[in-house]
């Protein structure tokens, strides 16, 4: 935190965390958070469906708990 190597933000589930920040340093460009990382199966669909799964079989490995 005294080197500005971590940046502190509110996640929308999890709360405060820390995060490291980009390397380059630019003095017209400031540093700052995007885009929070993402929940626990919060892409998993997307995912699958580029893979070519159908949504019936998402559901399937869904309900296994094969997947989140």
């Amino acid at each position: 935190l005294a080197n500005d190597l971590l940046l502190e933000d509110d996640h929308p589930v999890g709360g405060s965390m820390r995060a490291p920040r980009p390397v380059g340093d630019f003095e017209t460009t400031p540093i700052e958070l995007r885009q929070h990382a993402p929940s626990l199966g919060e892409h998993t669909d997307e995912v699958l469906a580029e893979l070519g799964i159908s949504a019936d079989d998402r559901k399937a490995l869904r309900e296994q708990q094969i997947v989140a």
